[in-house]
């Protein structure tokens, strides 16, 4: 059954109408977005509600709902609606996967059968047809007899579509893909596993012109289950359209490694976004990096590139995306380790947006954290999914914590350097690299600037970005110490000054001023 009802939302930060960022407050306890649809109108938003009490007189134990949010770009919302499906068959419904075809909405995701949550059988795939007007058109439930959810799907053509989840196998307990491919009326064509020794679980789905379909998530190597089994490696396995398996492979790593999104680069190679961990120097810590691989059709890295954005194994790259000019978006969630006077957001879980050019070189980096009303009780803020917008921006959504224990759905739309506030150029923010620390002089500047590095550092990168992140200089860096620049040809105005190391590790990155 959908039903409609009212929601009211708080405004943060509107500089312009196409910036904001807004936090639904709705009469649930918790409620998040996970993916969000752009149009020429406004944006679909989708995630799900869960109530702290019973929402009706039958004393249902509170449900999870699958919730779809329609808004215009001011950021008002035109239309919402919830899903709740016969509430003595299941507990709650949550998010997966999202897709849009024949002007209908699919969702593919799973849902729980009882309060408890216990195995074996205690969750089921579902997937379910919604028109615009967020009506339900079907709902098919998929069990395997085990614990099953869904996660990700892609329409596969005009008709059929593919829906990748997990479940737990009776063979040996462990969790391992599961593949749906149905038609448009729900009815499955074909319902496939993929094994391997220790389990794995697949998260994110796409298709090529051939109709393979690959699938990036994460896979068991061993059998170690020690206080730190350092067992996960991120996997690509690639299918054909009959569901048969080409091969799986996983990329190699230290310690736990979790596959964050997977897209086509637009010279048809895979890109791939990754949580790289690292074990700390000392103490029982890991220290993480948000990851970037380029792969070939085969599986086969082409390259690879990190970004230092946290320090612990619990946030990752939720999304990644190619951009219509070759660049890379990613996005997901961070923990903000430096700190800026005033700064709310320091050593909390953080949304981070990065983007590179087509190389995986990084262009600006943004932190963003509700932080506006209410900013000391504000516990977490990261991000589920983003897209860019007509206007050639972005538009971010996921989730905000209180302190009072209550979560609600967050809204970013930001320009096209990722901005939501006008004193932001470029995503110019002061960043630490374990010891490095950048300083800049004359700021402003006329015809020179001046950079001073740590006396050992040598073999690296200066390169300067205008306010549209076009590179306009770049020089080598030979030697530590003091290093002078001249930048005689850059007309006055404002821009980003970004050092790298020899292996394109960004190293810092300040705002630069050109005035005459």
């Amino acid at each position: 059954m959908i039903l409609a009802f009212a929601i009211t939302t708080k405004a943060n930060i509107v500089f312009a109408q196409d910036i904001f960022q807004k936090r639904s407050d709705l009469i649930y306890s918790y409620d998040e977005f996970s993916s969000v649809y752009p149009s020429d109108t406004g944006f679909l938003a989708i995630g799900q509600a869960i109530s702290s009490i019973a929402l009706d007189s039958t004393n249902h134990p509170p449900e999870r709902r699958l919730t779809a949010t329609w808004y215009n770009w001011s950021g008002d919302i035109v239309r919402q609606t919830y899903l709740v499906k016969n509430k003595t068959d299941y507990y709650g419904i949550w998010y997966g996967a999202n897709m849009i075809a024949e002007n209908c909405f699919y969702h593919f995701g799973g849902l729980d059968d009882s309060a408890t949550t216990t195995f074996p059988n205690s969750g089921d795939i579902i997937a379910v047809k919604l028109n615009y007007q967020g009506d339900t058109v079907w709902t098919k439930r998929y069990d395997s007899g085990q614990f099953d959810t869904g996660t990700s799907g892609v329409v596969a053509n005009n008709s059929d579509f593919v829906g990748i989840g997990c479940s737990r196998l009776p063979i040996n307990g462990q969790i391992h893909s599961r593949i749906i491919r149905y038609d448009n009326l729900g009815n499955i064509i074909w319902d496939k596993t993929y094994n391997n020794n220790y389990g794995n679980r697949g998260n994110y789905i796409i298709k090529d012109n051939s109709h393979n379909f690959y699938i990036a998530g994460q896979a068991n190597i061993n059998n170690n289950t020690g206080s730190n089994p350092k067992n996960i490696r991120a996997m690509l396995l690639k299918i054909d359209s009959l569901g048969t398996q080409i091969w799986l492979k996983t990329v190699p790593g230290i310690c736990n490694d979790y596959a964050g999104g997977i897209a086509f680069a637009l010279d048809g190679n895979i890109l791939m976004a990754n949580l790289k961990c690292y074990d700390q120097p000392s103490g029982n810590a890991i220290r993480s990096r948000f990851s970037l691989y380029k792969l070939n059709i085969e599986g086969d890295t082409l390259w690879h590139k990190e970004y230092p954005v946290q320090y612990n194994n619990t946030e990752h790259p939720n999304f990644i995306r190619a951009l219509d000019n070759g660049d890379i978006l990613l996005g997901g969630e961070g923990l903000k380790l430096f700190y800026e006077n005033g700064d709310t957001a320091f050593g909390k879980r953080t949304g981070v947006l990065i983007r590179t050019d087509s190389l995986g070189n990084m262009k600006w980096q943004h932190y963003y954290f509700y932080n506006v009303n209410d900013a000391a009780n504000m516990v977490e803020s990261y991000l589920s999914d983003g897209k860019q917008t007509p206007d050639g921006g972005f538009i971010l959504v996921g989730r905000t914590t209180h302190i009072s224990d209550f979560d609600d759905g967050w809204i970013i739309k930001t320009d096209e350097n990722g901005c939501i506030d006008l004193s932001c150029v470029n995503g110019i923010e002061e960043l630490d690299d374990e010891d490095f620390r950048l300083f800049i002089y004359p700021n402003p500047a006329e015809e020179y600037v001046s950079i001073d590095l740590p006396i050992l550092y040598n073999n690296g990168t200066m390169q300067i970005y205008n306010m549209h992140g076009q590179l306009v200089k770049t020089a080598p860096i030979t030697t530590g110490g003091t290093q002078n620049f001249t930048i005689s040809n850059l007309s006055n105005g404002i821009y980003q000054l970004v050092v790298y190391s020899n292996t394109n590790k960004l190293l810092g990155r300040e705002k630069l001023v050109v005035a005459r």
